[in-house]
């Protein structure tokens, strides 16, 4: 019997012991994360074309159509305040005739429409060749679609010839 009190007493203290052991091993440790995240402003714009062209024998004072009609558009972009996001175009200038370089047709002759998202300006919008353009969208973060439709007005004034100018659309997130 007093072998088992022996081995009983043994068993007891290694549990106890044991369980000492245990108490004074575990331990813990943290650590803090910073998190930081930067969202930076962005914009991407596209347009189905980038050639418009009007060619008519429509006579004054019908405006000529496009050739090119509903033209997509979208514009993507997020701003990096409350700030509206904008849509411009800006010409470079008057329309030239390419044979004489002096027949010229004022660029506030072209108008465009938009339709779709709210962000587009139904219009018409009168082109313009000072800065910062003519707006043609306006509008919060997003992502918005719809088509572009320009006219010429025709005048009996315009003298016959093919007409150029360049005009840029520029998308702001500020």
């Amino acid at each position: 019997m007093k072998h088992n009190i022996a081995i009983t007493a043994i068993l007891g203290l290694a549990l106890v012991f044991m369980g000492v052991g245990f108490a004074q091993g575990q331990s813990s440790d943290t650590a803090t994360v910073n998190l930081s995240a930067t969202i930076a402003s962005s914009a991407s714009l596209t347009l189905s074309t980038t050639t418009v062209t009007f060619s008519g024998t429509e006579l004054p004072p019908t405006a000529m159509a496009a050739s090119e009609k509903n033209i997509a558009v979208n514009a993507t972009f997020r701003t990096a305040s409350t700030a509206p996001g904008t849509l411009k175009v800006l010409a470079d200038g008057d329309l030239i005739n390419t044979i004489t370089s002096t027949d010229t047709i004022p660029i506030t002759a072209i108008k465009s429409t938009a339709g779709g998202d709210a962000f587009f300006i139904g219009g018409p919008v009168t082109w313009s060749k000072s800065s910062p353009g003519a707006t043609v969208g306006s509008g919060q973060s997003g992502n918005y679609n719809g088509t572009f439709n320009w006219a010429l007005d025709n005048l009996w004034t315009y003298a016959t010839g093919t007409y150029t100018a360049h005009a840029t659309y520029t998308l702001l997130a500020p």
